[in-house]
C-alpha cells in the first residue's frame, strides 16, 4: 500500500521478443510499459546531471566530483603550492 497515491510514476519501457508463427519473421518485438512510484524509488543526490543545474551548484558539484592530482609513489607529481 502506497503511502503517496497521488504522486507522479516513472514509466520504463521494457522490450520483449515474443516467438511468432510467420517464418519470415520467427521474433517480434512487444513494448511492455511498467510504472514504479516514485517512492519506491532509490534516488540518489550526486546523479543530478551538471547541465540541469543552476550554475552556482553546477559549480560546487563539479569542484566535490572532481579530484586533484594523483599522487605517485615517487614523488614525481608536483603541485603548483609546492613549487
Amino acid at each position: 500500500k502506497l503511502r503517496h497515491p497521488d504522486w507522479p510514476l516513472i514509466e520504463l519501457k521494457m522490450i520483449k521478443r515474443e516467438k511468432t508463427e510467420d517464418p519470415a519473421k520467427p521474433f517480434e518485438k512487444v513494448t511492455i510499459p511498467q510504472y514504479y512510484p516514485l517512492e519506491l524509488l532509490e534516488i540518489v543526490p550526486t546523479q543530478v546531471s551538471v547541465q540541469k543545474m543552476d550554475p552556482e551548484s553546477a559549480v560546487s558539484q563539479q569542484k566535490i566530483n572532481t579530484s586533484g592530482p594523483n599522487m605517485r609513489k615517487g614523488g614525481a607529481c608536483v603541485l603548483a603550492a609546492d613549487a
